[in-house]
């Protein structure tokens, strides 16, 4: 028998402003994106049928997202930053480009997944352990890590970057410079340990602590010239400030996402430009969607059995002679020195097709069902909110490894468990 589902008013208010959110990517599609950056292939190419379809999708969606948010808080948190951020630009495209199916299908299938796989629970044991253990690991993880890093890059610093200037030159040289296993600690430094320290120190009140921290994560982006690392150290004191559940987070964050949306537009018309729009609106909701097509076109019926990934590339030779990013960027928009990554849909189904699609689907699935096996405190929610990004943009394998993804498994275990008594504190 199914259980009774219950949703309050904190769900109708999250879902009425992610079809606000739809709306407005729509109208930002049409009279912005298309028009500034159609030479990308942001074309205008409306099929009314595709339309309906979209929409019917989306409310099939938002119907599913009930079960979610009866089953766990923290999956129904993931869910609608998957909804944001790749269902609906991916939807926007599929009506307004006449653009293929494969990608919009393949992303409902990671809703579906996600939805009946990562809300249940298997029985998890936690390691447990005293706060003191708990931040003396951290910051011992934190001081090696560090160590391979200063001895390729030293002290030597360029405060340009502070005011995002040079970065390019900075991010030049910084690569040069980071090889072998110093490249590993670097993104396992600014993805994983330092926001996680970030916010293990305001949990427990240690400010100065966690303004080391963030002092070490911004000496990390002076020297690379990473603007996510700005992002992620924002990001982190962002969500734990703003509210003290789950669900109250996603829902201030849907809202201030729409209120940005409307107010983006409105300081670029004040200023005679597209500034805002462009950085934000197109590169961080249509770039990803429309890379997903070109990849999905690109490798249609020719899988890549993933050739660039170590180890399998022993048996399965790419027949391009530069990495794959790379050729999209110059079959698709006539250049060769930019690198178009691409997220685990269109990884999957590079490697190997739909049935890859379906075997990272699976895998992400596992994952957030892992996480969600635990009492996780809601405070590190940043950290899960700049993995679904991580998702939206780059390898499967890459996140696992290089993202630092094992790490935070590691973690999960006797670090991330929820503090009740400190929380209650937080407004």
């Amino acid at each position: 028998m199914l259980e009774r589902l219950k949703f309050n008013n904190d769900f109708f208010v999250i879902s009425f402003v992610l079809g606000l959110i739809y709306i407005a990517l729509e109208w930002l599609y049409v009279s912005f994106v298309h028009t500034q950056f159609i030479y990308l292939g942001f074309k205008l190419d409306f099929n009314i049928i595709k339309f309906i379809l979209a929409k019917a999708l989306f409310i099939s969606t938002i119907a599913l997202s009930i079960y979610v948010f009866n089953k766990s808080k923290f999956i129904y948190s993931i869910f609608v930053l998957l909804i944001l951020f790749f269902l609906i630009p991916n939807l926007v495209l599929y009506s307004f480009t006449n653009s293929i199916a494969g990608p919009v299908f393949s992303i409902c299938g990671l809703l579906l997944a996600t939805a009946t796989i990562s809300t249940r629970k298997i029985k998890i044991k936690s390691i447990q352990s005293n706060d003191s253990f708990k931040y003396t690991f951290l910051l011992g993880i934190a001081i090696l890590f560090l160590i391979p890093i200063l001895s390729n890059s030293g002290f030597s610093v360029n405060l340009n970057t502070l005011l995002l200037k040079d970065i390019n030159i900075t991010r030049e040289t910084f690569s040069q410079n980071l090889i072998g296993f110093a490249a590993y600690a670097y993104n396992w430094e600014v993805k994983i340990i330092l926001p996680i320290l970030i916010v293990f120190f305001l949990i427990h009140k240690k400010y100065i602590l966690s303004i080391i921290s963030v002092i070490m994560l911004l000496y990390l982006y002076v020297i690379s010239g990473n603007k996510i690392v700005y992002m992620t150290t924002i990001v982190m004191i962002f969500f734990y400030y703003l509210s003290f559940d789950y669900i109250h987070k996603i829902r201030n964050f849907v809202i201030i996402c729409f209120i940005s949306l409307i107010s983006f537009y409105l300081f670029d018309l004040l200023l005679d430009g597209y500034l805002l729009r462009g950085t934000f609106v197109m590169r961080l909701f249509f770039i990803p969607a429309l890379l997903n097509n070109h990849y999905f076109d690109f490798f249609h019926g020719n899988p890549f059995y993933f050739a660039e990934t170590h180890i399998l590339n022993q048996f399965f030779h790419s027949p391009f002679s530069d990495k794959i990013g790379f050729v999209i960027s110059k079959v698709y928009f006539g250049v060769t020195d930019m690198y178009a990554s691409n997220g685990i849909i269109s990884d999957g189904y590079m490697n190997l097709g739909y049935l890859g699609v379906t075997l990272f689907v699976a895998v992400f699935s596992v994952i957030f069902l892992f996480f969600n096996s635990f009492n996780l405190d809601s405070s590190y929610f940043g950290i899960f909110f700049v993995f679904i990004f991580l998702f939206l943009s780059a390898p499967m394998f890459t996140i696992i490894i290089t993202g630092g993804l094992w790490f935070l498994i590691i973690c999960a275990f006797f670090i991330l468990s929820r503090k009740v008594h400190l929380n209650s504190q937080k407004l």
